[in-house]
């Protein structure tokens, strides 16, 4: 009788043990999750960083930032200002192993092209699974205007000498995805004010990266309208 005693003890002592495993296991999942969102997001953050870098090192050798687009004698799109960085971006510690010769002397859409930039998509694009939902997708782009960073035309923008932290955005996430981050195209100032009065922006972000280089998450309220674009808007644009 004794040992029957001492073998439902030890069954009820498993079975407790298994149920607080298991109680541990439901409370510490999300937090694990949250761990890898977290690392992948700070991933993206340390990137968006270097590209900043990388745009001022480019104004320094040229003169003014990269164009948002290079396009041919005949107005065809041929790469991407994110194409134009890449040789900036080698230098990176975190980067030093990574294929990066992007064959400018072709297309952007080459076989080469769109396998280098398949290899390499967290340079400027996010994938990562949120604690709830379906997975999330993010992009950073440039947002074209007269009165950004990032003019159409062939006018050189240059980075202003004095630099209001609080505005002159350089680029910002947003989400969606695209096949290859070299295609070379972005987003206008008109649809992205569209797209924050139709509030179609992800709870978790964007993030956006400033003139002087620091990495900021804007709020719903400095998503709104008038808000956004005080932060896009150039020193010197009317």
């Amino acid at each position: 009788m004794k040992i029957l005693k001492n073998n439902a003890i030890s069954t009820i002592e498993i079975l407790v043990i298994l149920m607080i495993s298991a109680i541990l296991a439901i409370l510490l999942f999300p937090e694990v999750q949250q761990g890898r969102t977290s690392a992948r997001r700070e991933f993206f953050r340390s990137q968006m960083k270097q590209i900043g870098l990388a745009l001022h090192q480019y104004q320094a050798d040229y003169g003014c930032l990269p164009p948002p687009v290079v396009k041919n004698e005949q107005g065809v799109a041929l790469h991407s200002w994110r194409a134009l960085l890449l040789p900036y971006l080698k230098s990176a510690r975190h980067l030093k192993n990574r294929q990066l010769d992007y064959h400018f002397d072709e297309p952007w859409n080459s076989p080469h092209n769109q396998e280098l930039a398949a290899k390499n998509r967290d340079l400027y694009q996010l994938d990562w699974p949120p604690q709830t939902g379906t997975r999330r997708r993010s992009k950073l782009v440039a947002v074209v205007d007269d009165s950004t960073f990032w003019s159409d035309s062939s006018q050189c923008r240059k980075l202003p000498d004095e630099i209001d932290r609080e505005h002159h955005i350089l680029l910002i996430e947003i989400p969606g995805n695209t096949p290859s981050w070299n295609t070379p195209t972005d987003i206008t100032l008109d649809e992205l004010l569209a797209w924050s009065r139709q509030d179609l922006f992800d709870d978790y972000g964007p993030l956006a990266l400033f003139a002087d280089r620091h990495i900021e998450w804007l709020s719903p309220k400095e998503l709104q309208g008038g808000n956004l674009w005080k932060k896009l808007q150039r020193t010197d644009a009317k």
